[in-house]
Order: C-alpha cells, then sequence, then structure tokens
C-alpha cells in the first residue's frame, strides 16, 4: 500500500489549488515509482490519496477543503484509470 500525500495543507496552497491539478501531480509522481515490473495500473490499485500533515492545525473551513479535494482527486484519478482499462 502506498500514501501519496499531495493534498496540501497549507492555508494559501489550499485556497489556490485545483483537483484536476492534483490529479496531474499524483499521475506524474506514479510514473517515476513505476518501473518494468511495476504498472501504472498497479500503483494506482495499491495506493490512496492523503491530506499532508498537519490536518489538525488548521482552520475548519480549509480542513474540509482538504479533505473535499481528497475526494476530487480520487474520484479524478478513477474516471482516468477507468478510461484507461476500458481502451
Amino acid at each position: 500500500m502506498i500514501a501519496l500525500e499531495i493534498v496540501p495543507t497549507a492555508s494559501r496552497s489550499l485556497r489556490e489549488i485545483e483537483a484536476r491539478n492534483l490529479a496531474e501531480l499524483w499521475i506524474r509522481q506514479a510514473r517515476e515509482l513505476a518501473v518494468k515490473e511495476v504498472l501504472l495500473t498497479d500503483i494506482f490499485t495499491r495506493s490512496f490519496i492523503t491530506p499532508r500533515c498537519w490536518l489538525d492545525k488548521i482552520d475548519e473551513e480549509l480542513a474540509i477543503r482538504a479533505m473535499d479535494l481528497t475526494i476530487m482527486v480520487s474520484n479524478i484519478l478513477r474516471v482516468i484509470f477507468d478510461n484507461f482499462n476500458t481502451n
């Protein structure tokens, strides 16, 4: 299992970042992990998206934003990989 902490918890980043950008970041990082024996789809099926540390140190509004982004990134990646697997 791989936990990729790509959802920021810094106030400014949380306000400015879009889920699509985070999904693209996840794909770039996963490609870097992928080697001949490990396929990108294997990494996808064995990993999960999490916010970075310190979620408990930000205000409730931003914590909710971080969790919403986490869900949105996960959903975007599911669509991408579902399309990838059906083609």
